[in-house]
């Protein structure tokens, strides 16, 4: 949909392209409650806080001084925004508030149902005379969508972005290499004949619009892979929405992707869009998508079909414009003889481009590019004082004789074990787990818990910072309030006392 002028004649800024589901007299009949939300600001984020800790309770990523910190501003700045109409300033906010939301480690699904608090908390404050209209509320419930494309969009920038500056240099160079010489490509790493050919598998598809199926093991990367077709052919600023079907619980899962209607804080009838109407114009990655119940299935194969969706409450369908790319960790015939595919999907995706993922089993002559990768993922996540971490010779050639059933996913685990655990800028044999090292394990023996390993991380900040619990906080990247929480959770409450105080 082409993008519409806002503002008046002499005006004529450009409407930015998420904002194709309002128009201006959608938000001049919005006025009042944006009115409402700005001067109550503060009881707004406050009614929102009291939300957020009933839902998430001790599993919550933010105190209540993040929470305001974050929030606050930020939103009242946006509603300034809208009542000016100024929408780029509105986008720009928004999308700086889902960059900090991802570097404070608040996950996708808290964030997503945050947002539906909001709604709520902001039903709140809106005007008992007049009373709003279905219309109205309606119209708000669609701005809310908005807010949910911006934000979801720059969280998984940021979250792509962890990488750093290095990596992203490289891989811009990489670009213009010749496909048989390429090491890296859009986050993927490795110069294998296997991963070569996904590479060109993947430009391929991204040449294209049918629908993609990517099939692999777990740890593969297929999420990876789904990224660098949206990337090799879409535009930098179209959506790319990811949504794991194993991680929500069947019954969700419809809701979340097609939208639901849903009683308001205030009794009113709400509307959430949406998954799929967020990827407007880009791109809905679905992993594990066999597993989605046969109904959502099978409105999924008439969206791919018919390039439209009936959404909860309405009468007509709706056009929306989305690439589906799938992942499974088997084709979506074998699913289908396993009776996990509901056979109109299995249609639809009879045309698909299937592209399958070696294992890093198939692949092992990767192992020192990928272990180069993730050390300098590490070296920048946890900003060590000491020299960048380096792999001994003989650790890479144990790692190289290795199953590694868990694929790269298992590979980035046990390195960053043994990057926390090292004692010295160097991984050595004998910091990586037995079964890789060569050692007979004793017979109970597992390998190290992702707790324990933060465990560690955390003794080891601690060490860094003599013992100053805000400096660890910050070199952590996280509040000091968690950081209590964690010394807690660890059991490492008596040492507060010999680790120093703030």
């Amino acid at each position: 949909m082409p993008e519409q002028a806002i503002g008046t004649a002499s005006s004529q800024v450009r409407r930015p392209r998420y904002f194709q589901l309002l128009d201006d007299d959608d938000l001049e009949r919005l006025r009042p409650l944006l009115e409402a939300v700005h001067n109550r600001g503060s009881e707004v984020i406050g009614n929102w806080y009291e939300m957020y800790v009933v839902y998430f309770g001790d599993s919550r990523s933010l105190s209540q001084d993040e929470f305001t910190h974050v929030f606050e501003p930020i939103i009242l700045r946006a509603e300034e925004a809208l009542l000016r109409k100024d929408m780029e300033a509105y986008v720009r906010g928004m999308l700086r508030l889902g960059e900090e939301l991802a570097e404070r480690r608040v996950t996708l699904q808290e964030l997503i149902a945050a947002l539906h608090l909001f709604e709520e908390a902001a039903g709140a404050v809106f005007p008992e005379d007049p009373r709003p209209t279905l219309e109205i509320y309606e119209l708000f419930d669609k701005l809310n969508h908005v807010r949910l494309i911006l934000l979801v969009d720059a969280y998984v920038r940021s979250q792509k972005a962890l990488a750093g500056t290095r990596i992203r240099a490289l891989e811009l160079e990489a670009a213009h290499l010749a496909p048989s010489e390429r090491t890296r490509f859009h986050g993927l790493v490795g110069k294998s004949t296997a991963i070569r050919w996904v590479y060109e598998q993947i430009e391929a598809a991204a040449r294209g619009s049918r629908p993609v199926i990517v099939v692999g093991e777990a740890g593969t990367e297929k999420e990876t892979v789904a990224r660098a077709i949206h990337e090799c052919g879409s535009s930098s600023v179209a959506p790319f929405v990811a949504f794991d079907c194993a991680a929500f619980p069947e019954d969700l899962i419809d809701g979340e992707l097609f939208g639901y209607r849903h009683e308001g804080f205030n009794g009113h009838p709400r509307q959430y869009l949406g998954l799929l109407r967020a990827a407007e114009g880009g791109t809905l990655f679905l992993d594990n998508f066999p597993l989605a119940p046969a109904l959502t299935q099978a409105r999924l194969a008439r969206a791919i079909r018919d390039g439209t969706i009936t959404p909860a409450g309405a009468g007509q369908p709706v056009p929306v414009k989305v690439r589906f790319i799938g992942a499974s960790l088997r084709s979506p015939q074998d699913a289908a003889r396993e009776g996990q595919l509901d056979p109109a999907l299995e249609r639809e995706l009879s045309g698909a481009m299937e592209i399958e993922v070696p294992a890093l089993r198939k692949r092992l002559d990767d192992i020192p590019l990928l272990a180069e990768h993730f050390l300098d993922l590490f070296n920048e996540k946890f900003e060590r004082g000491d020299a960048p971490c380096t792999v001994a010779h003989d650790a890479l050639s144990a790692m190289a004789k290795y199953s590694w059933t868990g694929n790269v996913r298992e590979l980035g685990e046990v390195l960053q074990r043994a990057f926390i655990a090292a004692p010295g800028p160097t991984i050595r044999l004998a910091d990586l787990p037995p079964p890789i090292g060569g050692e007979t394990p004793d017979p109970g023996y597992q390998l190290p818990s992702f707790a324990e390993a933060e465990r560690e991380l955390i003794k080891r900040a601690l060490d860094v910072t003599a013992g100053n619990k805000s400096s660890a906080a910050r070199l952590l990247k996280i509040s000091r309030k968690k950081l209590y929480g964690k010394l807690s959770k660890y059991g490492l409450d008596g040492e507060r006392e010999n680790i120093g105080s703030a």
